[in-house]
């Protein structure tokens, strides 16, 4: 099913490509650099950016060509959406929890327990930004939205209640976590992944 859903995309980016190029253009493939923040080895990656890439690239033919660059090699993770603005990448990974004040409106994405599951919340994520619901993505051509499976908690000491969490200092991904947190008596650090 996700190999069919990234064949899918790939021709549509391909089709897109095609109304745009002139026929001269055509001659040389295409070359597009996508940024990605993390490295080659990362789940993210292997199970969501690489699967896209390889079908564009195979689906292409010598029309189109995207190199990935690994590792913030064209910019660390919150500075991906101004390296797309910039024209320094054609397509980069967006994590819009690193850069919360440019899509003011992801929070309602990120607030825990409002979806049973990962694919719900992707397909209302997907729907949100199709329906220009929520703010940010003006500038942008969103391929895919798409949002992580639900986290859970990692300590060293056990915790069997809420209470247990009070006080304890923990790593959050973006100031809406940082929030949770926060209201969980815990004391939060936004701190990117990687």
């Amino acid at each position: 099913m996700v190999d069919a859903m990234f064949k899918t995309l790939a021709r549509c980016v391909l089709v897109s490509l095609a109304l745009v190029l002139s026929p001269a253009a055509a001659a040389e493939p295409v070359k597009l650099k996508l940024s990605f923040f993390s490295s080659d080895t990362a789940y993210l990656y292997m199970g969501g950016v690489k699967p896209f890439v390889d079908a564009v690239n195979s689906e292409a033919k010598g029309l189109l060509h995207i190199d990935v660059f690994f590792r913030g090699a064209l910019g660390k993770a919150a500075q991906q959406p101004q390296l797309v603005r910039d024209g320094v990448a054609d397509i980069a990974l967006v994590v819009p929890g690193y850069t919360a004040d440019q899509f003011p409106d992801n929070a309602v994405i990120e607030l825990p327990g409002l979806f049973r599951d990962q694919r719900e919340a992707s397909l209302t994520y997907t729907r949100m930004i199709t329906a220009n619901a929520l703010r940010g993505y003006e500038d942008f051509f969103v391929i895919t939205a798409f949002t992580v499976e639900p986290h859970s908690i990692h300590t060293r000491q056990p915790i069997a209640s809420l209470d247990d969490l009070k006080g304890l200092k923990i790593r959050a991904n973006n100031p809406t976590e940082a929030a949770t947190f926060e209201k969980l008596g815990m004391r939060a650090v936004i701190m990117p992944a990687n």
